[in-house]
């Protein structure tokens, strides 16, 4: 035997010498297999069989049908984009017409789907609800409560014995945000109490809606109509009034004292709250897109164009027509804020009532952007 042919020889054997080391390896694993065990991986095998079986009785017919499925998710896509294209149209219309035609009696079909789509729809504000106004302040003015107690902090900031011991240059509002209250209590407030306890910014009665011969052109009001202007919490309150950095604002924390029944642009409270169990699911999803797409168009920003308020004005008119009591809305300010607006502001009304006020310093604006172009 050659070297060639022995080493062939050695191969072999070694390979067959593997096979029976692998062989007898498995008889040896397969011999400790109690028979429980192996009853378990035969129950296991029958249940995947089950399982592979059922699901293809269920993706066959499936994959069979499955352009149609396709075709028709297409098909109501292009009719959701549709729908919310004609709304888009209707509401330009009513725009263009309040301005330049109809003022008060326009023939625009936004109206009637208007009408068509929020019959039956319902929220409930409840009772005892928190709700808080903002409204920009200055330290002199007559119905702030603490405007005496801001005039003598100012003196005695500007004191020579207070700016001799001052490290650096201190405004008014670093001087009263540092007052601690031990010497509130002993320096100020004996010589200035305050009118109202917990009014510390506007008083109660220049808390609340403003005169009407005040009023001027609002989202929701036409210019002489006094509505009550609030956010559910107090950074959309105050970003509704576009202050800049260093203004004082005073905050009015005002309690609801009934139910008031509020339209609402957010469909999935009106669904909470509405009884539209009876609708199908694509007529939901119907009522979904036109409800978040008057939602954007009612908040959308005007840019400081009082005319661009007609639309808004017209549609919140009909909404109390409807008897509504007032209005929740998406902030156009302030990212996830929520506004809500009551129609009846009158200090009688039983609405509401004004429970404090207090004094906000605005510390940052938060301005982010995106460049466009170029690009």
């Amino acid at each position: 035997m050659n070297s060639n042919e022995c080493g062939n020889q050695i191969a072999d054997d070694s390979k067959s010498c593997s096979k029976n080391m692998n062989n007898e390896k498995t008889n040896v694993y397969e011999l400790r297999l109690s028979p429980e065990a192996s009853a378990r991986i035969e129950l296991f095998k029958e249940t995947l069989l089950t399982v592979a079986n059922a699901l293809r009785n269920i993706m066959g017919p499936l994959i069979e049908h499955l352009p149609e499925i396709v075709q028709n998710f297409e098909k109501s896509q292009l009719n959701n984009f549709k729908f919310k294209q004609e709304i888009l149209k209707q509401w330009h219309n009513l725009e263009e017409e309040l301005k330049t035609q109809n003022r008060y009696f326009p023939k625009s079909k936004l109206i009637d789907l208007f009408k068509e789509y929020t019959q039956g729809v319902k929220y409930i504000l409840h009772k005892n609800s928190i709700l808080y106004r903002a409204r920009k302040i200055e330290a002199t003015d007559p119905s702030c409560g603490s405007r005496n107690i801001i005039k003598m902090a100012k003196e005695k900031l500007d004191s020579y014995e207070c700016q001799k011991y001052l490290q650096k240059e201190t405004n008014i509002l670093d001087y009263i945000e540092n007052i601690t209250p031990y010497e509130l209590e002993r320096d100020y407030m004996p010589k200035f109490p305050l009118e109202q306890p917990n009014f510390w910014g506007f008083n109660a009665k220049d808390s609340g809606a403003p005169p009407q011969r005040e009023t001027i052109h609002g989202r929701i009001n036409p210019a002489g109509i006094s509505y009550l202007y609030t956010a559910i919490d107090i950074d959309t309150a105050i970003a509704e009034i576009q202050p800049t950095i260093e203004q004082t604002i005073s905050i009015a924390e005002i309690k609801t004292l009934k139910e008031l029944n509020i339209f609402n642009f957010d469909f999935f409270d009106i669904l909470e709250n509405s009884n539209l169990e009876e609708k199908s699911l694509p007529e939901l999803r119907v009522l979904e897109m036109f409800f978040d797409t008057i939602s954007e168009l009612f908040s959308k920003p005007v840019l400081g164009n009082a005319d661009n308020y007609y639309t808004t004005q017209y549609i919140s008119e009909y909404i109390k027509h409807m008897e509504f009591e007032g209005i929740k809305y998406k902030s156009s300010h302030k990212k996830d804020g929520l506004n809500i607006v009551l129609f009846d502001a009158s200090e009688n009304s039983g609405n509401y009532e004004i429970l404090s006020s207090s004094l906000h310093r605005v510390t940052n604006v938060e301005i982010t952007s995106k460049k466009i172009l170029p690009k």
